[in-house]
């Protein structure tokens, strides 16, 4: 258990220095806003979550790929093959830092999009524990 949190810790902190948080929360920002600008009320249940879906689903991707080629030209991997880090605590650490990071963008992307809406029209209630869910859910795949 040392291990893997030790190794989430590692995660988050190159996570933060690549600059992966800055760019997925700008990104988010921004689409939010065009979110709120081209969907209609009547649309939005549907539009929500075909971006959401795009966005945590089509950016932890690109971040999985990006985090790999950067861990290879540090040698990151080269080291923990001899590491006692094994490869499920490895991948565990990932998915966990990775879902976490999409719940963040898609919060940000979800309260931009509603934050600019509800200031011209009545917004319908959802349920955020479903969201996070799916989000989560998403994230994981």
């Amino acid at each position: 258990m040392k291990r893997l949190a030790s190794t989430m810790g590692t995660d988050f902190t190159v996570q933060v220095r690549n600059r992966l948080y800055h760019i997925g929360v700008g990104a988010c920002a921004l689409f939010g806003l065009i979110l709120s600008q081209i969907a209609p009320l009547v649309d939005l249940a549907r539009g929500v979550p075909v971006v959401v879906l795009l966005i945590s689903g089509g950016g932890g991707l690109l971040y999985v790929a990006g985090l790999i080629i950067m861990e290879e030209d540090e040698g990151t991997l080269s080291a923990i093959i001899v590491s006692p880090l094994r490869v499920h605590q490895y991948l565990l650490s990932k998915v966990v830092t990775l879902t976490f990071l999409a719940i963040v963008e898609s919060t940000v992307l979800i309260g931009v999009a509603m934050l600019v809406m509800s200031r011209s029209m009545a917004l319908a209630p959802f349920d955020p524990l479903m969201l996070l869910a799916g989000i989560a859910a998403t994230g994981i795949l």
